[in-house]
């Protein structure tokens, strides 16, 4: 059984609190953090260093930082994040976010990008369901009564379902500019003749979790005429990975397929 070593712990502890050092982090570094020994399933520090590392998220003024601890023990299950930096793989413990003194923190291992940054903020908004609505700018694109959409599945619910593509606007970014972003991201490719089609409120519940965003529903045509051709697309992402499909609009607007996020797509394919 783990003995947790507390006494040891303080000591090193006290040791910390009195370290006046100047340490200047920044948003997006992995370093190694002194995450000590913490009470019942709180994730320690390892060794007798008490260290782990961390991925810094946020920094807070001059002292604190909120941080999220790595795991090498890889999981894929809601509040776990598989984390793939250089050539290392990890799991991101997005349920262990805290916020820490930058006293605790040590060596800079590495940095991630900010749109890898972006995905890991989305994920912790998601997982810890923060009460607000998301924006969010997506892009129907047509062919032989056919439209492209991501693939998905609720567990909870046991449901398959399709979505369409597209994702988060960014702070200061404008919807057309987050949606030819996000679809030059999601099939390397740009949007042609992009014009907006309708805004959406989307209320809804995925994985026994609430959801709440305001969607503005764009149609454009996809530059790559190639993609028109393949039936399914595989699209990567910094920590995901998923397919998109060409599916019948007719089985759409019977109910047969459920699109999200809902809405009267009756008008909308055919405008």
């Amino acid at each position: 059984m783990y003995k947790k070593e507390f006494d040891k712990w303080n000591l090193t502890k006290k040791r910390i609190d009195s370290d006046s050092k100047e340490i200047f982090v920044r948003s997006g570094e992995i370093r190694w953090a002194i995450l000590g020994t913490n009470i019942g399933s709180e994730m320690d520090g390892k060794g007798s260093s008490f260290t782990r590392p961390i991925l810094i998220i946020h920094v807070i003024g001059k002292r604190l930082a909120l941080v999220a601890p790595l795991s090498t023990q890889i999981k894929n299950t809601p509040g776990y994040l598989i984390f793939n930096w250089k050539n290392n793989k990890n799991t991101l413990c997005v349920h262990q976010i805290r916020v820490i003194s930058q006293n605790r923190i040590l060596k800079r291992l590495g940095k991630i990008s900010e749109n890898k940054l972006r995905v890991v903020k989305d994920e912790l908004g998601k997982f810890h369901n923060f009460q607000r609505p998301r924006v969010k700018a997506m892009c129907i694109f047509t062919h032989d009564d056919k439209t492209l959409a991501s693939k998905g599945y609720d567990a909870i619910k046991k449901e398959h379902f399709y979505r369409v593509l597209g994702g988060s606007v960014e702070f200061g970014e404008t919807s057309e500019e987050g949606v030819r972003r996000e679809i030059k991201e999601e099939l390397l490719c740009e949007i042609e003749n992009l014009k907006l089609l309708s805004v959406v409120e989307n209320i809804f519940e995925f994985e026994d979790r609430t959801g709440h965003e305001i969607v503005f529903i764009y149609k454009g045509d996809l530059s790559n005429k190639d993609l028109y051709k393949n039936d399914k697309i595989r699209i990567v992402e910094p920590y995901k990975e998923f397919d998109a499909e060409w599916i019948s609009i007719s089985e759409i607007l019977t109910g047969k397929i459920p699109l999200y996020p809902k809405t009267d797509y009756s008008g909308i394919f055919h405008l």
